[in-house]
């Protein structure tokens, strides 16, 4: 049921103000009840459009109805009171725009019997008789995507030499009005379809959780140019946002055409079209994301940020755009900009322009480090089906101080003894909570998936979630349990994300031994990323103790650190095993590439001969496997053995 608005000044036709304060049960008359929305089907240009009903429901009898409505709509019905044993009356919605334009419509009605008011959403929507028909849509299991052949698509223009009309459209579950829209440029030699593999779209994108519609148009199919064709015509992108807008709402994907917020997104070539929308476009932009993309049209992206759009631009060792980015940083510096090259959650947080090189290679710029998700993550506002992002759960005394990243939302707090069965523990905004302590945590809004899991029931032990990996690796899902696995089995355990850490959320010190995960984190991934290495080195010199462990740990940490703080050297990419030490590993979820290790004293080999794990000098232990995928039967003894090799 929605909340029904009482007024406070009774007897006016349109009080103000109006303050929702629930279904008010001491009522002598009915309590008026509506649906959030009603929306009349989309009508093709030209056409008539049809109408729709709109019902109001009471509990019991009222005063005479009326109704204030806004938009181009009209109601029809009969306005009198509800009378006793009546429930229900329809009413008559109709459009009473013109049909001779493309054009989205949102508008409100609110029924009063001079006592309470019900308001309820209008949505109707003039579409483009060339909208295609046959559209496919296509559940991911995080949202529902479609190629379309667009009418507003770049190609074809006349007399062009491209003519593929293709936009991929991907929107999230959980997606609600007012959305934004990302539209995505893609580099030379491209094919769309092509490159929801290569570049890992899908995946960025439903990681990102953001309230917003993507759009990837397709340019000139496998060729070195950057012409979008109408795209890059004056209010090229307002058509074709507006004609996505309104396939979603015929198709019946969207209840309420309402936008708000524009972000886009460019890799390599698709500088050119971007800086066109920017220009032109027919939409005002509000952050431009520039994956090694800044060969030119510098001017444009200065005076964007100049006149205070949210800038991001990385460049690369060879892509090209290396000397056009600090061109561009040092002319916004000199015009008395704040200019950030962090590409750390929290540098994106604190700054609106963000420019600097990364190590990433030209072709991976996007899903190196996650940069695309977590750009977004900042951009926008997450959708409600998204899940809140657990930063720690630290036991202090009886409780657990539980944080999570602040988005605006209630968050619920839940809590296990074994991970299976789940009780709500509290509920809170701002961020931060304190709860009783339990073997397994986590936290979920309303309508949200559950986080991941962490454990908060001791503070011998802090277990580190450094696991972000899910493009391309053994484990592919969004969330999940392992450091709060590992924390419940070791039994003291506090637990807390690499980001955390490294936005001083959490301090290492005050915790005698530290175990971080790494999962299957790779080169792309960042094992460790510069700061990390100089916080767990500090730890280590300090005479914290340390258990790391990670199938790529060897592989893709940086060598003078991998050597030195933690006391190993990288043997082998693959040991052909999943038993060391006599534990079963790739259980919790298959790992086909474990590291062979070297250096210090081995503490287990395996089956097919070489180091596991590794021992350096009775205080840091370096496993080149995931120890959360070790088997049930082998969990506790495992970790005993790790305990006892650095004396905890």
């Amino acid at each position: 049921m929605r909340h029904v608005l009482l007024l406070l000044a009774l007897g006016a036709c349109q009080p103000d103000p109006i303050v929702d304060v629930g279904v008010d049960t001491d009522r002598v008359g009915g309590v008026l009840d509506g649906p959030a929305v009603v929306r009349i089907a989309a009508v093709e240009t030209g056409g008539v459009p049809s109408e729709a009903n709109l019902v109001i429901t009471s509990t019991g009898p009222t005063s005479p109805l009326a109704a204030d409505v806004e938009g181009p709509f009209e109601i029809e019905g009969s306005w009198g009171g509800f009378v006793d044993g009546e429930e229900s009356r329809s009413f008559r919605l109709s459009f009473t725009g013109s049909t001779d334009v493309v054009g989205h419509h949102v508008g409100s009605a609110a029924f009063t019997d001079g006592e309470q008011v019900v308001e309820v959403a209008l949505a109707a929507a003039v579409v483009s008789a060339d909208l295609p028909d046959d559209v496919i849509w296509t559940d991911d299991g995080h949202g529902v995507s479609a190629f379309a052949a667009m009418p507003s698509a770049p190609f074809p223009v006349d007399g062009g030499q491209w003519t593929d009309p293709t936009v991929w459209i991907w929107i999230p579950d959980g997606l609600e009005a007012p959305f934004a829209t990302v539209t995505h440029l893609h580099g030379h030699n491209a094919v769309v379809a092509d490159m929801l593999s290569t570049k890992h779209l899908p995946d960025l994108f439903a990681v990102a959780g953001r309230n917003a519609v993507v759009i990837v148009p397709q340019g000139p199919v496998s060729a070195a140019s950057g012409d979008f064709g109408k795209l890059m015509q004056d209010g090229g992108h307002a058509a074709l946002v507006q004609d996505v807008v309104g396939l979603l709402y015929r198709d019946a994907l969207v209840d309420l055409p309402k936008t708000e917020g524009v972000v886009l997104t460019s890799h390599s070539g698709g500088y050119r079209a971007t800086a066109r929308i920017i220009e032109d476009g027919g939409l005002p932009v509000d952050q431009a994301h520039l994956y090694d993309s800044l060969y030119g049209q510098s001017a444009t992206f200065e005076s964007f940020a100049l006149r205070g759009g949210v800038l991001r631009s990385n460049y690369t060792t060879s892509g090209g755009t290396g000397a056009n980015n600090t061109a561009l940083a040092s002319a916004l510096s000199s015009a008395g900009e704040s200019v950030s090259d962090d590409f750390s959650d929290a540098g994106l947080r604190g700054s609106s322009i963000s420019i600097g090189w990364t190590p990433a290679t030209h072709a991976e710029v996007m899903r190196d480090d996650r940069n695309m998700q977590r750009w977004l993550e900042v951009a926008l506002a997450p959708h409600r089906h998204r899940s809140p992002e657990l930063l720690a759960a630290v036991h202090e005394g009886a409780t657990a101080s539980v944080v999570w990243r602040d988005e605006g939302r209630e968050v619920v707090i839940e809590g296990s003894s074994d991970g299976v069965s789940w009780s709500e523990l509290g509920a809170a905004t701002g961020g931060t909570a304190t709860v009783d302590g339990a073997a397994h945590l986590r936290v979920r809004t309303a309508e949200s998936l559950p986080s991941d899991v962490y454990s908060a029931q001791g503070s011998d032990w802090l277990v580190v979630d450094g696991f972000d990996r899910f493009i391309g690796g053994s484990y592919g899902e969004h969330t999940h349990g392992f450091a709060g696995r590992i924390g419940a089995a070791l039994g003291q355990a506090s637990s807390a994300s690499n980001e955390a850490v490294v936005e001083g959320l959490v301090d290492l010190d005050d915790f005698g031994a530290v175990v971080w995960l790494l999962g299957d984190e790779s080169s792309a991934d960042r094992t460790f990323t510069e700061v990390e290495q100089s916080v767990l080195a500090a730890y280590v010199s300090g005479g914290g103790k340390l258990i790391v462990s990670g199938a790529e740990v060897g592989f893709a940490t940086d060598t003078a650190f991998l050597n030195g703080t933690l006391g190993a050297t990288f043997v082998s990419d693959n040991a052909g095993s999943t038993v060391a030490g006599g534990f079963e590993f790739g259980v919790a979820y298959p790992e086909d590439y474990p590291d062979v290790l070297s250096g210090g004293a081995t503490l287990w080999a395996y089956s097919t001969g070489g180091a596991a794990a590794v021992v350096s000098n009775a205080q840091v232990v370096t496993v080149g496997f995931p120890i959360e995928t070790l088997a049930e039967s082998d969990l506790v003894a495992a970790l005993t053995e790790l305990r006892e090799a650095i004396g905890r």
